[in-house]
């Protein structure tokens, strides 16, 4: 009886130790803007020698995940990458994206609900708020009066998917009125 108890406590610890070291060893980014660039442009390059050079703009935590908004270069090709958060406090990454769109948008899910965010630059500072729309839900973002934003909004309905688009948004100045063909 107390080999099999030494044993199984064995067992436990050696498996705590290799959790620890995978988790660890996965989780490596720090919330140094520069250190999530870097591990962005490698992440990018596929391991290569990295092509170009991605600027952090803003960033946003949203529950255990790191919203991160770049641009590519000294371009305005943008770019957004989805870190999530260990239990050392570090980060991997999920996901990046790149694009020459106006505005980065997508749904996500965390570990505590369903979210559509978007990110940007507020051009002139004329967008006041920003909509959403799915089939069953909108979500009205206001964006703040700065050059770049990151701005989220939980969504009621879970079947959005994890990594869904809005069917629709629309770009709104001070007055209601929808700028998105201005910018």
């Amino acid at each position: 009886m107390r080999r099999a108890v030494l044993f199984g406590s064995g067992v436990v610890i050696l498996i705590s130790v290799l959790f620890i070291f995978i988790t660890s060893s996965s989780y490596k980014i720090s919330r140094d803007p520069r250190e999530i660039e870097t591990a962005i442009e490698f992440w990018n390059s596929r391991g290569a020698e990295a092509t170009a050079d991605y600027t952090l703009k803003k960033s946003k935590d949203v529950d255990n995940t790191k919203l991160v908004y770049l641009f590519v270069g000294d371009t305005d090709y943008q770019a957004e990458a989805i870190l999530t958060k260990g239990w050392n406090g570090k980060y991997k990454i999920e996901s990046t994206g790149q694009g020459s769109n106006l505005f980065r948008y997508k749904t996500m899910k965390t570990d505590k609900g369903s979210y559509v965010w978007i990110m940007g630059k507020n051009y002139d500072l004329k967008i006041d708020r920003i909509k959403a729309f799915f089939k069953s839900e909108t979500c009205e973002m206001r964006i703040p009066k700065e050059e770049f934003f990151i701005e989220v909004c939980r969504l009621k309905k879970t079947d959005v998917g994890v990594y869904g688009y809005p069917y629709k948004i629309e770009v709104l100045d001070d007055q209601g009125s929808d700028i998105l063909q201005d910018l």
